[in-house]
């Protein structure tokens, strides 16, 4: 029982100093999940403290933020030098500019809301009526972004709430809406 105590408090405290080394480089899980070359259900179990990683993951962590490996495994906070003078954390944004999900203070950028608002409402397809999957395929085709349909129906639902949107039940049944521009 002693042992495993043990090894459950050293995976919190290897996760808590992940996640604070993460948030220091201002990466999303998407971003050092992808740097580390791992799965995001086990990063975020490593952050949890819910999973023990090996020397291998433990020193690959490690060089990525330029710390020590021994540092991952301490109670006491691990600092970071600064973020964009670390080369590997300054090669990943270098090489990665065009993936605003990967950064924290990018994340805004690639939200549907933010696409929505500032891209799709300016653009000349908003001013016919559209469905949720005829805008969702536009955005893919005409701006490389897949949409996830339920999170672009919830926003332009809320855009038709706030006054923004017209809206157009397609079927009579509640089923299939078509969304413009409202013009009054």
């Amino acid at each position: 029982m002693e042992v495993s105590n043990k090894n459950d408090d050293l995976s919190s405290i290897v996760g808590h100093n992940v996640k604070s080394l993460r948030k220091q480089a201002g990466l999303t899980i998407e971003g050092l999940t992808f740097a580390l070359s791992i799965s995001i259900s086990y990063m975020l179990m490593i952050e949890r403290g819910a999973a023990n990683i090996s020397s291998k993951l433990a020193k690959k962590i490690a060089d990525f933020f330029d710390v020590g490996v021994a540092q991952l495994y301490m109670a006491k906070p691990v600092k970071l030098k600064s973020p964009l003078k670390t080369p590997t954390i300054a090669a990943f944004y270098r090489e990665n500019v065009q993936n605003p999900k990967f950064f924290i203070s990018r994340i805004a950028e690639y939200s549907v809301a933010n696409f929505l608002r500032n891209i799709l409402l300016e653009d000349s397809i908003m001013v016919d009526g559209h469905t949720v999957g005829q805008l969702a395929e536009y955005g893919k085709e005409k701006y490389k972004r897949a949409l996830n349909s339920q999170e672009l129906s919830r926003e332009l639902r809320r855009l038709y709430q706030k006054g923004i949107l017209d809206r157009e039940d397609k079927f009579g049944n509640g089923s299939v809406y078509l969304y413009k521009l409202k013009t009054d």
